[in-house]
């Protein structure tokens, strides 16, 4: 389903005195979602699950409604699902973006500076560029769950990205890349995925700064 139709249904939908959303079916309802939030009580963890989106657009909304507002929170590729519930949020006017990520602001704009040939272009990954892009490189549209760096003729993501990113900036990084190209590729990506997962953990969010690639 398009994310116009999904919008097209949510404006359909009373901010004030909605009824609780239906647990899915196979368990895990709103109880589930918070106990495995932690102790933030206006968190929601959203997992790769069969669950209908709907479920999370009417969890979100009754926690903005209960809290003021409301964080989502995933791994992997249910990252793409809280994009989808938070661009139909800020879409009918329920919700704002507060904060952007500290690693990736602080990625792109490192970037920027080292890449004296401006020979890298940025573009959000959930934008329809980088949708095609995805789709172009073999991925699925939705699939966020790396930075993608493509070229003329291939696509890289991951470890291999980040690498190749580097061959394009100024010195020592080139050199470094050809370093860290002798490190096993599954290693390498584990590496990332691990600090991907935890990015808010380590580097934190910003609620000042606009994000580097819009």
């Amino acid at each position: 389903m398009a994310v116009e139709e999904i919008t097209e249904g949510v404006r359909n939908l009373a901010v004030e005195g909605d009824a609780p959303p239906a647990a899915a079916a196979g368990g895990g309802g709103e109880g589930a979602q918070r106990r495995a939030a932690g102790s933030s009580s206006n968190r929601i963890q959203v997992s790769n699950t069969k669950k209908p989106l709907f479920f999370y657009v009417n969890l979100a909304k009754r926690y903005m409604q209960q809290h003021g507002d409301v964080e989502l929170s995933a791994l992997g590729m249910a990252i793409a699902t809280v994009v989808t519930v938070a661009e139909i949020l800020k879409n009918n006017g329920f919700a704002v973006e507060k904060s952007v990520c500290n690693l990736c602001n602080g990625g792109v704009r490192f970037v920027r500076e080292h890449d004296p040939n401006r020979s890298i272009r940025y573009i959000p990954l959930q934008s329809e560029s980088g949708r095609k892009l995805l789709q172009r490189s073999g991925r699925a549209p939705d699939d966020i769950s790396s930075v993608v760096l493509v070229e003329k003729d291939r696509s890289y993501i991951k470890s291999e990205a980040v690498l190749r990113i580097m061959e394009y900036l100024n010195l020592p990084f080139p050199q470094l890349a050809i370093f860290f190209k002798f490190v096993p590729l599954f290693m390498r990506d584990f590496a990332y995925d691990n600090v991907a997962d935890n990015r808010y953990t380590f580097f934190g969010r910003s609620e000042s700064e606009s994000c580097e690639i819009l």
